[in-house]
Parts: C-alpha cells; sequence; structure tokens
C-alpha cells in the first residue's frame, strides 16, 4: 500500500547517494512511499519493480544491494535487509530522521530489524575467505543475514510470496502460482522423476506454457463436441410434413 511521505530537498544533495546510480536513488526515494509508519516494508523485488518501475527496464536486485552496502561516511546502508522465520524484510535506516507519519496511521506489522552490524564485524566471525560464506546471527529469536551477495541458490525451494509476484510478473495469477508451489512442495521440488528442481523460475515458466497449451485443447474439444451435437441433431425438414406444407 503506497502512502505520502515527505522528500526532503536535502535529499538531492546527499554526497553518498550520489555516488549511486540514478536509478537506485529514484528507487529509494520510491521505497519511502511503501514503507510502512516505522519504514519497513516486506523484501519482494519483483513486487517492488511493478511498484516503482511498473515502466522501466531496471535491476531492482542490484538497487537494493546497492543501498544495502554501508556508506563510506558513516559505514551505515540506506536500508537494511534482513529476515524473520524465513520471511524476508527491509528497515529503511534512519527512518525517524527523515519521516514524521501521521498519528493516525496503523502501526507497523512486519517484526523489528535486528541491531545493524558494523563494517568489518565479519572479519572477527571468522568470514575472511576469499568466498565468503553465508552467515546468521541469532538475536532475540531474529535472524540477520550477513551475506547476501553470492549467486542464489535455485536449489533452495522459493518464498510463495516471490512465486506468486514471479507469476504476475511472466503473465499468471495468483492461483495459478499457489497450484505451481503446493504440487513442486508435495513432490519434493523434482521435475523428471527424480531429478531435484535447478530453476524454479524456468519451471514455472514451463508450467504456465502447459497451462494455456492445456487450456487451449480443452477449448478446442468443446468447441468438436458442440459441433458433434449440432450434427447429431441436425434439423430434418422431411420428418415434420405440416411444416412442409405451411411453406408450399
Amino acid at each position: 500500500m503506497s502512502r505520502i511521505r515527505y522528500l526532503k530537498p536535502d535529499f538531492f544533495k546527499d554526497e553518498d547517494l550520489a555516488t549511486l546510480p540514478f536509478e537506485s536513488r529514484l528507487f529509494f526515494a520510491g521505497l519511502w512511499g511503501l514503507a510502512d509508519k516505522e519504514g519497513r516494508l516486506e523484501d519482494r523485488p519483483q513486487r517492488l519493480k511493478i511498484e516503482i518501475f511498473p515502466y522501466d527496464k531496471v535491476d531492482v536486485e542490484k538497487c537494493l544491494k546497492l543501498l544495502n552496502n554501508p556508506k563510506s561516511s558513516s559505514n551505515k546502508p540506506f536500508i537494511q535487509r534482513y529476515s524473520v522465520n524465513g520471511e524476508k524484510y527491509i528497515q529503511i535506516v534512519c527512518w525517524d530522521k527523515h519521516q514524521k507519519p501521521h498519528h493516525t496511521e496503523a502501526g507497523s506489522k512486519i517484526p523489528p530489524a535486528p541491531p545493524l552490524m558494523e563494517k568489518g564485524m565479519e572479519k572477527g566471525m571468522g568470514m575472511g575467505m576469499e568466498k565468503q560464506l553465508e552467515a546468521s546471527s541469532e538475536l532475540n529469536h531474529r535472524y540477520l543475514t550477513v551475506k547476501d551477495t553470492h549467486p542464489k541458490n535455485r536449489n533452495i525451494p522459493p518464498l510463495l510470496n516471490d512465486v506468486k509476484d514471479y507469476f504476475v510478473l511472466v503473465g499468471g495469477d495468483a492461483i495459478g502460482a499457489e497450484k505451481f508451489f503446493d504440487h513442486f512442495t508435495s513432490n519434493g521440488w523434482k521435475v523428471g522423476g527424480n531429478a531435484p528442481m535447478k530453476d524454479w523460475e524456468a519451471a514455472a515458466r514451463n508450467w504456465l506454457r502447459r497451462s494455456k497449451e492445456r487450456k487451449q485443447e480443452d477449448e478446442l474439444k468443446s468447441a468438436d463436441q458442440f459441433n458433434n451435437r449440432t450434427r447429431k441433431y441436425k434439423f430434418d425438414p422431411s420428418k415434420y410434413p405440416t411444416l412442409q406444407n405451411k411453406q408450399t
């Protein structure tokens, strides 16, 4: 749900923000209008793309990663990406400094973000390897992802919300997404028998294509059945001599 927010003149003069690409700066402003009263929103890149850049080809995931990087002046990012119980969220950092939501606005339903980790803490946690591993810190029963810069592991089953967003993006709908998700959840996300799925987005596109093909086949069958019934019960005037007499 979009909301009206403040956009101060200093926004355009921020030196840290000026180092980012133009689309990332515009995307950051767009996030403010989507965030709730506490500056939080769901981390759903494909949905955010539809809300902020519906007519432009912009890599929203790249924008999120740039905004999530520490600023040179304060070592704090513009946004904090985190997860709670498998659900991904975004916290706009220093939200209270820039926004004063109306007192009647509903409170946030999203769990708060854990404390930000200062730059360099990864090394103290044994992450100074050439190929960093993903680590999570449990803080007050919440989880903060330390690193999210490696390629997505497509063998891991996606979240239902991500599937719904992708289906809408490629021309499907939420009902089709739920059917897809339930089907592959029940078989352990395997394709072609027992092979583990490697790319759920490609599988989703195949699912939509097959669904459209089945729909077209059903429509053709229905049309053939209708034509067969019409031929079977075709009107024969010879069976109605009275009607023939009236016509002559």
